[in-house]
């Protein structure tokens, strides 16, 4: 395709444009807050086995 870069958005509706990016946008933030979600359930998990290995120490000692 020649021509500019900017040519293709001349042809493209901004509202189209602009739906993409929304859900572009929405998908990332979706992303990240799935990551988030999971490493702090990774950081409970370790906390409650940190917890449990210091009861386990404390009690045969």
């Amino acid at each position: 395709m020649e021509g500019k870069k900017d040519d293709i958005f001349a042809v493209v509706p901004q509202n189209e444009y602009d739906n993409l990016i929304c859900r572009i946008d929405n998908l990332w933030t979706q992303a990240k807050n799935r990551a988030v979600q999971a490493v702090n359930t990774e950081l409970l998990d370790a906390n409650w086995q940190t917890g449990q290995y210091i009861v386990e120490f404390e009690q045969k000692g």
